[in-house]
């Protein structure tokens, strides 16, 4: 079929459904303008969707749950990772190294004990900030 036939079926099919006017065609474009027809009739009709917006909000949850336990493996990975590289480390600086750089680094240890847990106190403070207020925040927005 030409592009003009097709604009004109197209036009008596939504004016017959419109109730403007019948059809009277010939045998031949019979099929065509039932396939319209049908076409036409299936586009006119409303379909109900549900308006669920709760579905959204429970993909978002659930990805966000995911990416929180990617996250957790990936850090638990990380401490573990550390955790045997000191391990290593020191079993290693146990057997290799000279005992009188060890007592060096005890004393030094010992000597500035303040400083080294001024600075473990502060890691920790801010680990427990992080946890209370940024990720808690964070969560909040996702859930």
């Amino acid at each position: 079929m030409k592009n003009k036939d097709e604009e004109l079926i197209q036009q008596l099919v939504e004016d017959q459904l419109k109730g403007i006017k019948d059809i009277d065609w010939s045998q031949g474009s019979q099929e065509d303008i039932g396939a319209y027809r049908i076409l036409f009739q299936e586009l006119s009709n409303e379909t109900y969707v549900a308006i669920d917006f709760n579905i959204a909000e429970k993909i978002i949850r659930q990805i966000s749950r995911k990416q929180h336990k990617a996250e957790s493996i990936k850090y638990a990975f990380v401490i573990l990772t550390i955790s045997a590289f000191f391990i290593l480390l020191t079993s290693l600086s146990i057997m290799f190294v000279d005992p009188g750089f060890i007592e060096i680094i005890f004393s030094i240890l010992t000597t500035h004990y303040e400083v080294f847990l001024f600075i473990i106190l502060s890691l920790t403070v801010i680990q427990v900030l992080d946890k209370v207020f940024v990720k808690k925040n964070a969560q909040s927005i996702y859930v």
